[in-house]
């Protein structure tokens, strides 16, 4: 996904999330476990001292879900595809599968910048609290409020 794509900020933001809590609740159809799977060896791999990871919940349902924990298995904090939720989730529009690589291929290039353990390496927004309303204007109009692009 190209920087000036109008959902690219969100992508950023949901990876430097999956990279920057360390216990998160992934759910969604049963064959992308393996991806989380693989996330979570290679962010152990390069933050050695995290103890804890995301678990993943396969259902049936083509889009991909994340709760923090398992006591709210009703309000996900973001929502890959799917209907748009309340503004309290994050939600990237399209396919729910489409947009978890589009995610990981982001993590992974986070994680190879350093991401989180490095201070200006999590790309244009990563310093200011994200936004969930500002970004869906922001859709509509094509336009981020984060890059200006």
């Amino acid at each position: 996904m190209r920087v000036t794509h109008p959902l690219w900020p969100a992508v950023q933001e949901v990876a430097r999330t999956l990279l920057r809590e360390p216990q998160l609740i992934v759910s969604g159809p049963e064959h992308l476990s393996e991806s989380i799977q693989k996330l979570n060896r290679d962010i152990g791999n390069a933050l050695p001292s995290r103890t804890t990871f995301h678990t993943y919940t396969p259902k049936n349902s083509i889009n991909v879900e994340v709760f923090q924990t398992n006591d709210d298995l009703n309000s996900p904090i973001i929502q890959l595809g799917g209907k748009q939720p309340s503004v309290t989730t994050q939600w990237i529009p399209g396919d729910g599968e489409d947009q978890l690589s589009n995610v990981l291929e982001a993590a992974y290039d986070l994680l190879d910048a350093g991401y989180p353990g490095c201070l200006g390496c999590g790309g244009p927004g990563s310093e200011v609290a994200w936004d969930e309303q500002a970004h869906r204007l922001a859709m509509k109009d094509h336009q981020s409020p984060y890059t200006g692009a």
